[in-house]
């Protein structure tokens, strides 16, 4: 079974995915390069967790 982060990848094309521990992710889809790609999923994943930990009043570690 594909999963839909494999369905919207494109060929040629490079993608990666993020995790921190506290909360959140990043995906990132049809970047020109891997490194872009990686980076893209990084701010991304920062931002997921950083909105999930606003409302608990807590700063994200660095």
């Amino acid at each position: 079974m594909r999963t839909r982060y494999e369905r919207q990848q494109k060929k040629g094309k490079y993608g990666a995915f993020a995790l921190i521990k506290a909360f959140g992710f990043g995906v990132s889809i049809g970047w020109n390069t891997a490194n872009e790609a990686r980076e893209a999923a990084i701010a991304y994943c920062k931002v997921a967790s950083s909105e999930a930990l606003a409302p608990l009043g807590g700063e994200p570690h660095k």
